[in-house]
Parts: structure tokens; C-alpha cells; sequence
């Protein structure tokens, strides 16, 4: 098989028809041709979406992968939204919760630091907790030791169990984390 079979052979559309790999795995910018790009007022899928934002992702650009989500189709506003701060929130809380304070509406800016809190919680559950006592009372306290505490007691039961009994503050929110209703 000749190099430009096999090259034909191996290609695949990502994320959305943008990228284009090949063989040997070197990303080409895909421009449509202008009679292509006419209808392009049609929106990305939810799984384009999606797609786009693992990409930023992984190559570390979450600035990017947040705008974009913070942009999508009302549809899957929200969802985009969980997508892009909640693995911000994994990799560096603090400028996840920066950029989530910077939002122009109240609920996006409400979901996306709910999404950072979470992230932040599975990955530093402790040190969200300690500065999450230091904040002045209100949701964001709340949530955050709320997340802190549930995701705590599930990697380390015990040493969670000493640091909520040693901080009264922090006995509300473990009774939130694990409440039934």
C-alpha cells in the first residue's frame, strides 16, 4: 500500500469536522471552502461540544475550554459548562473559581463554581477544607465544605472524621453531606 492509501485510509473527522489526524498523528487545520462554510449558523452537537472542551483539555488550555462553554447553545449550557470548570477545578481551583467569579450571569457564575468546587474536592479535599472554613459564611462556604467533607470521608474516613470533630464548624455541613432526604 502506497503512503498516500494508507494516509486515506487512517483518516478521521474530530470534533466536529475541525481537526483532521492522520498517520502520522500531526493535527492539520481543516478550513472549508467558503460555498461550505454558508450554513454554518448550525451549532455544534452537545458531543461536539464536548468534544472541543476534552481537547482544550488536555492540552492544558482551560481559559479556552471554559469560554467555549460558557458560549454554547443554551440547550446544554449548563452541561458544557459542568464539563469545562469541573476539570478546571481538578487542575488549578484557584483560577477556575477566578474565572467562574468573572462570568456575566448569576446562574452560569453559580453552576460553574459549584463544577470547580467539585473537581477541586475529588482531587485536595483536605486543603479545600481548611480554606473553606476561612470563608464568611453563605452558599459558597456550604458547598464547599459540603463537597470537601463527602468527598473526604469517601478516600479517608478516618482522618476525615477527626478533622470534622475537631472543627464544630464544619459538624453542619458533614450532616448536609450525607443527609437523606
Amino acid at each position: 500500500m502506497n503512503r498516500r492509501a494508507a494516509l486515506a485510509s487512517v483518516l478521521c473527522w474530530m470534533a466536529a469536522g475541525a481537526v483532521l489526524w492522520v498517520a502520522i498523528r500531526k493535527p492539520v487545520r481543516f478550513r472549508p471552502p467558503a460555498a461550505a462554510a454558508r450554513p454554518a449558523a448550525r451549532m455544534p452537537t452537545r458531543v461536539q461540544a464536548y468534544a472541543r472542551i476534552a481537547s482544550w483539555q488536555r492540552s492544558g488550555d482551560f481559559v479556552r475550554a471554559a469560554d467555549y462553554a460558557a458560549l454554547a447553545p443554551r440547550a446544554y449550557r449548563p452541561d458544557a459548562v459542568n464539563a469545562a470548570y469541573y476539570a478546571w477545578g481538578k487542575e488549578a481551583p484557584d483560577r477556575a473559581l477566578a474565572s467562574a467569579a468573572a462570568l456575566p450571569d448569576a446562574a452560569l457564575r453559580r453552576w460553574a463554581a459549584q463544577s470547580a468546587l467539585s473537581g477541586w474536592a475529588r482531587t485536595r479535599p483536605e486543603e479545600m477544607a481548611e480554606i473553606a472554613l476561612d470563608l464568611p459564611s453563605g452558599w459558597e462556604r456550604t458547598a464547599a465544605l459540603t463537597k470537601a467533607i463527602r468527598a473526604w470521608m469517601i478516600a479517608d474516613p478516618d482522618r476525615a472524621g477527626d478533622w470534622v470533630v475537631a472543627h464544630p464548624a464544619a459538624v453542619g455541613a458533614a450532616e448536609t453531606a450525607f443527609r437523606r432526604d
